[in-house]
């Protein structure tokens, strides 16, 4: 395995970080009608924060958000809110059109000259809005400097595997058949085979491997998208109109595209479309760092998902705060946030009141929540629920594992489970709800 002792420098000075932040959140849908994706609340916070305060920590000198025009001012309203200025003043944004549904990869080659003006940032440290990470960045950064690669990608055996994730909102079938099958050389932290589950048909190919070759085949790894991103890489790209037409994403497009063109002379490697054909690019490997089991390691890129990231993070959040009062240390992204209060299990918004019952018998019948500011809970059992803000839950209702968007209301005697609540919509009194979706109903006329 790659030794990180032989780093080559401590800096991320030669790196620009890119957030991305203009996705249309489609997989969030029911949550984004009235707020954009990137400002999702996760633990009361919104969901741009964490891959933020993550690049800020990591010391870059220079962050860009890609963000649509319509989203800015919104932006701008919750960076004051969150950060300090000496951070602010890192932070600058490329500005795109809203009708613009731009692949990843797309993006950033389109707004290139924007992002890089300076010629001596050589490479790009690219997040997406929706990674929720906790790990030391600067590995993989050296990993890019020491291989010279055009990608390098942090992946995660996470121990929680999306069979256990908790299903909230209307059961669909599921479509996905696949998972991405990724052929790692451990030795040389090399990417030798990726095929992502987008373009798994009903076969996978596996490419000719020399037996004095140990490429592990591997499943259910969590790529949390965050890549490090070669300027050279984006310059072939810019220049070449067949590529730029055809690699837009960088996961399920420029990954497995350069992996099959690569130089894997020491893996005997052969794609399954054959080798490069005269006037083919011809790339270095792809490089990976497989993030220890201990990190966080997640993507809120679905309501489950989303879900999932709100449950960690207050686990995360409530062990911060029992540290800083026990040590008087806080934790750095995960410490409890000045707009809330710790209190027992749960993570309470300022400004939200309980019925006097509720109060006396707070640990009994409200546990493991995330409720947001200027919320009003009745003489009910709340159990793993997220509030947004400004929500109202009457009496004798009993809510477990359920999301509950901004300005929503639960009558009385309401009983839910696993049941997601639309911004502004209202569950009628008595009702008995489990894996269902509460939302605005639009009529055709």
């Amino acid at each position: 395995m790659l030794d990180f002792r032989q780093m080559i420098t401590d800096t991320t000075m030669d790196f620009c970080a890119v957030l991305l932040a203009a996705g249309k959140g489609h997989k969030l849908k029911d949550l984004t009608e009235n707020c954009p994706k990137f400002l999702l609340p996760i633990a009361n916070r919104p969901m741009i924060y964490y891959p933020l305060k993550i690049l800020l920590n990591a010391g870059f000198r220079q962050i860009v958000i890609i963000i649509a025009e319509k989203d800015t001012r919104k932006l701008k309203e919750a960076l004051k809110s969150h950060l300090d200025m000496s951070e602010i003043n890192r932070i600058k944004t490329c500005i795109i059109n809203a009708e613009d549904d731009l692949g990843t990869l797309e993006a950033i080659v389109h707004y290139k000259d924007s992002i890089l003006p300076d010629t001596t940032s050589q490479h790009l440290c690219v997040f997406s809005c929706d990674t929720i990470i906790n790990f030391d960045i600067q590995p993989l950064c050296d990993l890019n400097r020491i291989y010279d690669c055009p990608i390098a990608l942090a992946l995660s055996k996470n121990s929680l595997k999306q069979s256990e994730v908790v299903k909230i909102g209307l059961r669909l079938k599921s479509k996905k058949k696949f998972t991405d099958v990724v052929g790692l050389n451990e030795s040389e932290a090399k990417i030798c085979f990726y095929q992502a589950e987008e373009e798994i048909q009903d076969q996978i190919v596996i490419p000719n491997i020399s037996p004095t070759s140990r490429i592990k085949l591997l499943t259910q790894l969590v790529d949390p998208h965050v890549y490090i991103i070669s300027k050279q890489l984006l310059d072939t790209v810019s220049l070449d109109e067949k590529l730029r037409v055809n690699l837009t994403r960088i996961k399920s497009e420029a990954i497995p595209y350069i992996v099959r063109k690569s130089d894997h002379s020491g893996d005997s490697f052969v794609s399954e479309k054959g080798d490069a054909t005269k006037g083919d690019h011809l790339f270095e490997p792809c490089r990976y760092l497989m993030l220890s089991s201990d990190v966080l390691v997640w993507r809120a890129d679905s309501i489950n998902n989303f879900y999932e990231a709100n449950r960690r993070i207050l686990q995360l959040t409530i062990s911060s705060a029992r540290q800083a009062k026990n040590e008087s240390m806080k934790c750095a992204v995960f410490d409890c946030p000045s707009n809330s209060t710790v209190i027992g299990t749960n993570l309470i918004g300022n400004n939200t009141s309980f019925s006097d019952e509720v109060k006396n018998k707070k640990n009994e019948s409200v546990k493991n929540n995330v409720i947001g500011s200027d919320c009003h809970i009745g003489k009910s059992k709340l159990i793993g629920c997220v509030l947004f803000s400004n929500v109202v839950i009457g009496n004798n209702c009993v809510l477990e594992n359920c999301i509950l968007a901004n300005h929503s209301r639960v009558e009385d005697g309401c009983e839910m489970n696993n049941v997601l609540v639309a911004a502004s919509q209202t569950v009628q009194t008595k009702s008995k709800l489990s894996h269902e979706t509460v939302k605005k109903i639009v009529q055709f006329q």
